[in-house]
C-alpha cells in the first residue's frame, strides 16, 4: 500500500492496533457513529477528539480518545485514556495468576500495583514478588521479579550445663 492509498476500514485491524498500543486483550471497540472512517474532523483548527468504548468480551473496560483523518483513525493513548484496571484484572486475573504461580509457587493472592503490574503475596499476607504483565501476540506475558525479603526472628533456647573448669598449675 502506497502512502497515497487509503486503507479500507477493518475492525480487526483497529483491534490489533489497540492491543499493541495498550498491551491488553481488547476484543472490540465501539466508535462514535457520528464520525465516518476516513473523513477529517476538525474542532476549529485542531483535530476533533472522539471517544471510543473498549471491550473485553461483553464488558466495557474503558474509553480511548481517537481522531479521524482522511487516513483513518489515530489513537491518543496517553491523553484522556480511562481504563478500568479492576475490571481488566477481574476478567484476565485467572490466566495471569496461573502464570504467576508457575514462577512463584508460594503465591496465593495478588493486588493491583499499577497499570499492568501486581503485588504478589504469600499465605501469611507477606509481599513476596511483583508481577509485570503484557498482552503480546495474543497471550499474556508475565514476569515475576523483585522478591522482597521478609525478615523473621526466631529465638531458640537450649538449656546446657557448662562443665566446671578447674585451673591448675602456677603462672
Amino acid at each position: 500500500m502506497s502512502a497515497s492509498e487509503k486503507r479500507e476500514f477493518s475492525i480487526a485491524y483497529e483491534i490489533d492496533k489497540l492491543r499493541k498500543i495498550l498491551r491488553i486483550p481488547v476484543t472490540d471497540i465501539k466508535f462514535d457513529d457520528r464520525y465516518e472512517y476516513g473523513k477529517l474532523y476538525l474542532d476549529g483548527t485542531e483535530l476533533k477528539t472522539i471517544l471510543g468504548e473498549l471491550y473485553i468480551g461483553d464488558d466495557v473496560i474503558g474509553i480511548i480518545p481517537y481522531v479521524s483523518t482522511e487516513w483513518g483513525f489515530g489513537y491518543l493513548s496517553g491523553k484522556q485514556r480511562v481504563l478500568n484496571w479492576d475490571k481488566i484484572f477481574e476478567l484476565c486475573g485467572p490466566i495471569i495468576f496461573h502464570k504467576i504461580i508457575d514462577q512463584a509457587p508460594f503465591a496465593v493472592s495478588y493486588k493491583m500495583r499499577g497499570e499492568l503490574s501486581l503485588n504478589v503475596f504469600d499465605k501469611s499476607g507477606n509481599l513476596i514478588n511483583t508481577a509485570f504483565c503484557d498482552y503480546i501476540d495474543d497471550d499474556w506475558r508475565v514476569i515475576v521479579t523483585g522478591i522482597d525479603v521478609v525478615e523473621k526472628k526466631v529465638e531458640i533456647k537450649i538449656p546446657m550445663k557448662l562443665p566446671d573448669f578447674k585451673i591448675s598449675g602456677t603462672m
